[in-house]
């Protein structure tokens, strides 16, 4: 990303959406944006987008982060064309997806004994709580195709380590 952001003019404002399945890794490439000096938001609704950037740039900051999943919910669906929208208003918008296999993804949830945020099964570490991670995890990748299509950078953080991640961002 590095490459991307020395080729911008400095008087452009720069907007990168971190997006992709969840328990791939948004929330360490959202951290090593903030480490590089990037304002991040995470978890904001595509509708007020516009006026976080609004009241952000009349604080002077022009790099801004923002995370964005379907914990958004209803806003996902908004997201390609408000993205468009940004870039017509003259900023510099780059899309980060993160995906990683299934297997790696089950792995993960079941270490972190978190739900995945389209399941229902109540319990993660059980043969039923698999079940429905893959199938929440299956909903969210039809969910955000769009976005996946959109992005500038895909990175697949399948074999990757969370610093190996973070090293690949920074």
């Amino acid at each position: 990303m590095s490459e991307r952001k020395s080729a911008r003019p400095e008087s452009r404002p720069e907007v990168v959406v971190v997006t992709g399945v969840s328990g791939a890794g948004k929330s360490t490439v959202v951290n090593a944006l903030e480490d590089l000096g990037f304002f991040c938001v995470d978890n904001v609704p595509t509708p007020v987008l516009a006026s976080t950037l609004s009241a952000l740039s009349a604080a002077g900051v022009k790099t801004v982060g923002f995370g964005i999943d379907v914990r958004v919910r209803g806003f996902l669906e908004d997201a390609p064309q408000v993205l468009a929208e940004l870039e017509g208003e003259g900023r510099d918008v780059t899309v980060v997806f993160v995906d990683a296999s299934d297997e790696a993804i089950l792995r993960r949830f079941s270490s972190s004994r978190r739900p995945h945020p389209l399941s229902t099964a109540l319990e993660p570490g059980s043969e039923g709580g698999a079940i429905a991670v893959l199938d929440g995890v299956r909903i969210e990748r039809d969910l955000l195709t769009p976005l996946r299509v959109r992005s500038s950078w895909v990175i697949d953080t399948t074999q990757l380590s969370v610093h190996e991640l973070r090293r690949r961002v920074i």
